[in-house]
């Protein structure tokens, strides 16, 4: 949350190299007819690494937000929240690298006229994180069992410039930008556990601050047999995304970039207009989404710090103006979580820097127990789409919950990944793999301190014969 929540590399190529949304604020500058190409395509590709990060946040609010009353898919009107009421796996195509390991929660909230307030149950020890993210994806607070325990509470999100006073028994959290994406995760061990879940998902409560007091009741769901879809914008749409994402929520202190974007037309005292462009500096806008989208996935593929082969994302969340990064992340994981909270370790490659590929067998020995306080997991993914795989025994991550995985008399743990079965006596610690190339992440749930500052180091994934 990839939902994560959240969308498929292969499939958001495709759409941003087509791309769209409306309007902020500036100063007329050059009117764009006047612009040279070579001008239009370097500030075309500046917009779009500073800019993917915000589209796909308007994006994910726009699909979420897209239903009349909350779903039990996750979707919910603006201010609401909505439940997923089971695990994800290979049907869900909402965000990439969506976890298999707890139900999501999500919300969007419009903080402009006034606070929201998020109420959080006692979950009786159950794992759960409540992550706020701003408009640009970056992180505004995590609420969950690590940073507040079980107990729970009830916090006020509070957008700029709002004054007030707020009732002594909340927590203020301040957001920089009026829209915050709300991803919610509670932890469920099995589908026998699901009722649990469901249970503690009830009690979460949300409602504009003016509201607060008044008497209420769990939220009736209505139904959806799946998750949202992300709608893929056309042409140029992604720099009028662009365009409301920071006329909706404009930074000041990021004024220095984005207003050399109102040379394409991006934040102009008008919304973004594409048929106000000029043939050659569309054509020039077309081929800066292409290029400035190629360079965010090979930058996605190994971003972070290599730690014996694992793409360690120490700074989820916390990009400062660092805004490749931010969009590399947001590519292949929007809604990441920080480090302190989940740290997801990823690969594409083998020990020997080879291609993860179904047509050879793996592995992965732990040598002991891996240091977290909460659980870890290991998911598979499709590296073109970033989308679980199906699979015959339908197993779409393995982890320390997994039920019947063994162990060895020493401790250790062996995980077998690979397309065909590895045998009887092994198929407890399997993950099924695709036939062709695949991405494999880790989800280390309240990281210790030796997992942070890199004393642990997980193991190597080798590769150990053709199929």
């Amino acid at each position: 949350m990839r939902h994560p929540m959240f969308m498929a590399a292969s499939a958001l190529a495709a759409f941003l190299i087509t791309a769209g949304v409306p309007a902020t604020h500036a100063q007329a500058p050059t009117t764009t007819e006047q612009i040279d190409e070579k001008i239009a395509h370097a500030i075309g590709m500046e917009a779009v690494f500073y800019g993917f990060a915000p589209v796909m946040v308007q994006l994910a609010i726009r699909s979420q937000t897209d239903a009349g009353q909350p779903f039990d898919n996750g979707q919910a009107p603006v201010n609401q929240m909505g439940h997923a009421r089971r695990l994800y796996g290979p049907a869900d195509k909402f965000v990439v690298t969506a976890n298999n390991d707890t139900l999501y929660s999500f919300a969007a909230l419009d903080l402009s006229k006034e606070p929201v307030v998020l109420t959080i149950p006692d979950t009786e020890g159950r794992y759960y994180i409540m992550q706020l993210i701003d408009a640009y994806s970056r992180a505004v607070e995590d609420i969950g069992i690590g940073t507040l325990g079980a107990q729970g509470g009830t916090f006020a999100i509070v957008g700029p410039g709002w004054k007030g006073t707020l009732p002594p028994e909340m927590v203020r959290i301040d957001s920089p930008t009026p829209e915050v994406y709300v991803i919610g995760r509670t932890g469920v061990d099995s589908d026998e556990d699901l009722p649990a879940a469901h249970a503690v998902q009830d009690q979460y409560r949300l409602r504009a601050l003016s509201a607060y007091g008044q008497p209420s009741s769990p939220v009736e769901l209505g139904h959806k047999d799946a998750s949202a879809k992300m709608g893929f914008p056309e042409g140029l749409d992604f720099f009028a995304l662009l365009d409301r994402a920071i006329r909706t929520n404009p930074l000041p202190e990021d004024a220095p970039i984005t207003e050399q974007f109102t040379r394409i037309g991006v934040g102009l005292e008008k919304p973004f207009d594409v048929a106000s462009l000029s043939e050659p500096v569309k054509r020039s806008l077309t081929q800066a989404l292409r290029d400035g989208i190629a360079a965010i996935q090979s930058v996605a593929k190994d971003s972070g710090s290599r730690v014996n082969g694992w793409n360690m994302e120490f700074k989820g969340g916390l990009y400062g103006n660092d805004y490749l990064l931010r969009s590399a992340i947001a590519y292949k994981q929007l809604g990441l979580n920080k480090a302190l909270r989940a740290l997801y370790p990823n690969r594409y490659l083998d020990a020997n820097d080879q291609p993860l590929n179904g047509q050879h067998a793996y592995t992965i020995k732990f040598d002991g127990k891996v240091p977290v306080r909460a659980f870890w997991s290991l998911t598979m993914y499709d590296a073109k789409d970033l989308f679980m795989v199906e699979n015959p025994i339908k197993r779409y991550s393995i982890g320390d919950r997994t039920k019947g995985l063994k162990t060895e008399a020493d401790g250790s743990l062996t995980l077998y990944i690979q397309a065909k079965s590895p045998g009887p006596d092994r198929e407890s610690n399997w993950l099924p793999a695709p036939d062709g190339d695949f991405f494999l992440q880790m989800r280390l749930y309240e990281p210790t301190e030796a997992v942070l500052n890199g004393s642990y180091q997980l193991p190597q994934v080798m590769r150990e014969d053709s199929q």
